[in-house]
């Protein structure tokens, strides 16, 4: 608005039109001045409260990010104490080719946990997982080249009895994969 007042006043000074009188001119010279610098004070002002909520918006993420690398810290002593004290600590699954059921080689086999980012379980982890309740019917290769599959119940085309049970081999036999995902790592 006072852009708009002061364009159509600036004729005043530029043509000294002889119909308006020095002190007129000068009147809305000074009016236009003060109003010029009641918006300059505006703008500070603006300017001066986006300064403080941009200090306050950095001093949030600021404490944000310490959270954050405080919880962190946390999480990382958390999971050295586990594994310290549970080295074996992780997840044991059970892989299937993606060419079907008994179609992994052994070296195929570790290279499928690898790419899931886990290694061949042992015989101890699998051992582990059927005392933690794991059943599953399906020969899988473990880390020390033997194939085993872990029954809760007594089936009669799997083993017949409770156990983890090892599979007959031949030097040409596929089978599954089972692997073991550490929550643990090397610097743990």
């Amino acid at each position: 608005m006072v852009w708009k007042e002061l364009r159509n006043r600036s004729a005043l000074f530029c043509h000294h039109n002889e119909e308006v009188s020095f002190e007129e001119r000068l009147k809305t010279r000074e009016t236009l001045i003060s109003r010029l610098e009641n918006q300059l004070v505006t703008l500070e002002n603006h300017s001066a409260l986006v300064i403080r909520l941009q200090n306050q918006v950095s001093t949030l993420l600021e404490e944000q990010l310490d959270q954050e690398r405080t919880i962190r810290t946390q999480l990382a002593n958390l999971t050295a104490t586990l594994c310290k004290a549970t080295p074996t600590r992780g997840k044991i699954f059970h892989m299937t080719s993606p060419k079907g059921r008994y179609k992994y080689a052994l070296d195929e086999a570790r290279q499928a946990c690898a790419e899931k980012g886990a290694v061949l379980a042992s015989i101890d982890q699998l051992h582990q997982a059927w005392q933690d309740g794991l059943e599953r019917c399906d020969c899988g290769w473990l880390s020390d080249g033997t194939a085993h599959y872990p029954m809760q119940q007594a089936f009669k085309h799997c083993g017949d009895r409770k156990d983890v049970i090892e599979c007959d081999r031949k030097p040409t036999d596929m089978y599954n994969a089972w692997c073991f995902r550490s929550i643990c790592t090397a610097n743990d």
